[in-house]
């Protein structure tokens, strides 16, 4: 009787990436993809307007890093795994 054995293939081991930036990329996107979905709107015709002033394109940008950065900030510090693997 012959057996086969298989191996499994080895998994390779990637660096791993501090949460804090990958936080720090999710945010940039964030603003990116933000800013981009305003600036579509507005050139559609769609007003973008606090009481009769207009938002500017950037403070959209602006206030989506800070409020994404509030979020990631102290949440990266505090977590239990402090670093992830990329597969």
């Amino acid at each position: 009787m012959t057996v086969q054995q298989s191996s499994a293939p080895a998994i390779s081991q990637r660096p791993a990436i501090p949460l804090w930036r990958i936080g720090v990329l999710a945010c940039v996107a964030t603003a990116v993809a933000t800013t981009v979905i305003a600036a579509a709107a507005k050139s559609a015709g769609v007003p973008v307007e606090v009481d009769g002033e207009p938002i500017p394109l950037l403070g959209f940008t602006q206030l989506t890093l800070l409020f994404s950065a509030v979020g990631v900030g102290p949440d990266s510090h505090r977590s239990s795994a402090p670093v992830v693997g990329v597969c």
